[in-house]
């Protein structure tokens, strides 16, 4: 046994090796998180989406025909709870369909809910798949 002090410590190698683990698994996780982020505000765009065609819905009950946000606001229908940079046009309206357009400020998916074409539709949809006519309307934004 040698009586003399070691020195002790990671090599420059093992430093080395760290870091490089280190900035692997950052490659791969920085753009899992921002793609979450991406998913997260289309989940708000679609909620939004569907909460106003409820309060079309609603409106419809009463008026016999689908409106504009300004008539169903008249007619007493609250818009308050839209998210954050989400905003809703009514593409399409004509007396017996709407057609909803919602997009997120920071999102660059833009989503339909056609109130005949069963909802909300596929993402990369251009358009409403059957409601694709009729006058637009005007627009909220949360």
């Amino acid at each position: 046994m040698s009586t003399e002090p070691r020195d002790e410590g990671f090599t420059l190698i093992e430093l080395l090796v760290v870091m490089i683990i280190i900035g692997i698994l950052a490659a791969i996780a920085i753009p899992l998180y921002l793609n979450q982020r991406t998913n997260a505000r289309d989940t708000a765009v679609k909620s939004d989406l569907r909460s106003v065609a409820a309060q079309e819905e609603g409106y419809y009950a009463g008026a016999l025909n689908y409106g504009t946000f300004v008539q169903m606001q008249s007619a007493g229908i609250s818009f308050n709870h839209l998210s954050s940079g989400v905003t809703i046009t009514i593409a399409h309206l004509n007396g017996e369909s709407y057609c909803l357009k919602g997009t997120q400020a920071q999102s660059p998916n833009t989503w339909y809910y056609d109130s005949q074409g069963g909802g909300l539709q596929p993402r990369g949809s251009a358009d409403c798949t059957v409601t694709n006519s009729g006058p637009a309307g005007d627009s909220l934004s949360g």
